[in-house]
């Protein structure tokens, strides 16, 4: 028993150690790639709408992952009552994240800024119910890091597929061939400043 119990804490923690690893790889592979297409101007519109969407998962997420995990912890052996917890924990997850979608429509709707990157933000939006519906503290307290890891590592590849399929879609909502002299025009300077920064870099170690 006490053998099987070290085995499983053991798997866990290789489990973890990859989920954690690949949060530090994977942006490692993509950042660069992405920084040289979409330049400083689209970069700096994913990272606002990124920045605003994580204060409305907050919102929506109420503290359940850090509570469910503990309160399903304590009675992930007695399934009636794990059932009743997370039913009700999830209803509370779901109601939070319509209300949470309704504000952030409304904002949208009424705040320029934020309307002149509608369509970003409303595809980035997609997190927050995916994070509502993921019930990742579920599987953290019934320790089915393995499942984590997996869909992590999945979702993750996806991603970067994607990346690269979709790497001429610079602009997020209007496109047309100005944009599209833009884009070329500082992808140029972009390359030009990398190549001048490489060769400095080389200067100063010879």
């Amino acid at each position: 028993m006490i053998d099987k119990k070290m085995h499983s804490v053991k798997y866990n923690f290789i489990m973890n150690s990859i989920l954690k690893m690949s949060s530090f790889i994977f942006p490692m592979i993509t950042f660069p790639y992405i920084t040289r297409v979409l330049g400083a101007d689209a970069i700096g519109k994913v990272n606002f709408a990124n920045a605003l969407i994580g204060y409305f998962s907050m919102a929506a997420m109420l503290g359940i992952p850090t509570y469910g995990i503990r309160i399903c912890a304590q009675c992930r052996d007695d399934r009636n009552k794990l059932a009743q917890i997370v039913q009700e924990l999830l209803i509370i997850n779901i109601v939070m994240t319509v209300i949470v979608y309704i504000i952030l429509f409304v904002l949208v709707l009424k705040i320029s800024l934020l309307y002149e990157n509608r369509n970003l933000i409303f595809v980035l939006s997609f997190t927050i119910s995916l994070t509502t519906i993921g019930m990742e503290w579920l599987l953290q307290a019934i320790e089915e890091y393995r499942f984590i890891t997996y869909r992590n590592l999945a979702f993750k590849c996806f991603s970067i597929v994607l990346i690269f399929l979709l790497k001429g879609q610079q602009n997020f909502d209007n496109p047309t061939k100005e944009d599209g002299q833009k884009w070329k025009k500082l992808l140029e300077e972009n390359a030009k400043y990398h190549k001048t920064l490489h060769f400095d870099n080389d200067n100063v170690k010879n």
